[in-house]
C-alpha cells in the first residue's frame, strides 16, 4: 500500500459465498489521518445496503444472461415463436417466425399484433388470445387452443397453437400474455439432411429419402 501511496484502509464484506468474498476497500493517502470511529461507523451502516445493491446487480446480470441465452436458442428453432401482451401485441418474435410473417400470406404482423387475413380465421384468433391472456392472468384453466390460418397463395395452411404463459415473473407482475407457436408445413430446412446424414451415417440420398417419407410420400 506504502508503494501505491496510501497508508490507511478499511476492509468491508459485502457478501461471502464459501471461500469467496466480495470486499470494497476504502483507502487513504499517506498524510491524511486514520479513519475514526465515526467513519466506521458510517461504514458499518452503509455495508448492508452496498451488499443489496451487489446482490441486485449480481441477479440483474445473471437475468441479462439467460435472456440472450433464451433468445439466441428460440431464434435457431424452426418453430415460430411469438409472445404475446394482454392486447395481443408482438412483445417478442422470433427469427423463424419474422421470416414466416414478412410474406404476409394469410398471417402477418402488424401495428396491433398478428393480422390474419381471412375474417373468420381472425375471429378465432383473437378469441384463442383472449382466453390465452386470461388463463395467464388466473381467471381459467390453462389450456391451449390450435388453429388453422389458410394462405391466399393456396400453400398449406399454417398450424398456430395460442397457449397461455406459465412465466411466474410475468405472473408477479400482474401481466398477462399468451405465446403463439406457428409451424410452416411448406417450410423445409436444409439443414436437416446434413443431420440424418451425421446422426444416421446415411448418404444423400438416403437422407432425402428419408426427408420426403416424412412429408408424406410414398417409397
Amino acid at each position: 500500500m506504502l508503494r501505491a501511496g496510501y497508508h490507511h484502509n478499511l476492509a468491508l464484506c459485502l457478501q461471502r459465498i464459501g471461500d469467496v468474498a466480495t470486499m470494497i476497500y476504502p483507502v487513504r493517502d499517506l498524510g491524511r489521518p486514520p479513519f475514526s470511529r465515526q467513519d466506521l461507523d458510517l461504514c458499518r451502516a452503509l455495508v448492508p445496503h452496498l451488499s443489496r445493491a451487489f446482490l441486485i446487480h449480481r441477479r440483474l446480470q445473471a437475468a441479462d444472461v439467460r435472456e440472450s441465452v433464451a433468445v439466441q436458442v428460440l431464434d435457431q428453432l424452426a418453430l415460430g415463436v411469438c409472445v404475446l401482451d394482454g392486447r395481443g401485441r408482438t412483445v417478442f418474435v422470433n427469427g423463424s417466425a419474422r421470416e414466416m410473417l414478412r410474406a404476409n400470406d394469410g398471417l402477418g404482423l402488424g401495428r396491433d399484433g398478428l393480422s390474419v387475413a381471412h375474417p373468420g380465421e381472425r375471429e378465432k384468433m383473437h378469441r384463442a388470445v383472449a382466453e390465452a391472456t386470461r388463463d395467464t392472468a388466473g381467471d381459467g384453466v390453462r389450456v391451449g387452443r390450435a388453429l388453422r390460418i389458410s394462405r391466399p397463395s393456396l400453400r398449406r395452411a399454417f398450424e398456430v397453437l395460442v397457449v397461455p404463459s406459465t412465466s411466474s415473473r410475468l405472473h408477479d407482475l400482474g401481466a398477462a400474455a399468451a405465446v403463439v407457436f406457428i409451424g410452416d408445413p411448406e417450410r423445409r430446412i436444409e439443414a436437416w439432411d446434413a443431420l440424418l446424414m451425421r446422426l444416421y451415417d446415411l448418404t444423400a440420398s438416403e437422407a432425402r429419402t428419408a426427408l420426403l417419407l416424412l412429408q408424406g410420400h410414398r417409397v
